[in-house]
């Protein structure tokens, strides 16, 4: 599961023309995410956990489960979603300023996206809903 996702995320830092891989690898990959318990069973319902970050909310996203953050676990229940449901729903959340997504928090290999970075993957490997 997300083998290829994995390694350009890995090679990025080394290899910066790994870029052009990225938008597809993430859109087409598979996640768990971490969800309000009571809210996972409907992804337009969801309530997304989200933390502070340097001033605005990140929404964790995850590629395996042994990335997960463990002193989140409390409070959400994780849930696994393929990119094409996720990133879309995620537009009608983050924003410039409000909330971004980070990709594997903590890891050596994590990044943060912001709204502009998503919208450009969803607008051209998937559908942008308004």
């Amino acid at each position: 599961m997300n083998a290829a996702l994995l390694e350009t995320l890995r090679a990025l830092r080394s290899e910066p023309s790994r870029a052009i891989d990225l938008y597809r690898e993430l859109y087409e990959g598979s996640f768990i995410v971490l969800f309000q318990a009571g809210t996972e069973g409907n992804p337009a319902s969801m309530l997304f956990l989200t933390y502070p970050s340097d001033g605005v909310q990140e929404l964790p996203v995850f590629t395996r489960r042994e990335y997960l953050l463990t002193g989140m676990l409390s409070d959400s229940i994780p849930v696994p979603i393929e990119g094409p449901a996720l990133w879309p729903r995620l537009l009608e959340i983050i924003g410039p300023e409000t909330c971004g997504v980070e990709v594997d928090p903590c890891q050596p290999h994590g990044i943060r996206l912001r709204r502009d970075m998503v919208l450009g993957m969803v607008a051209k490997y998937g559908e942008v809903h308004s």
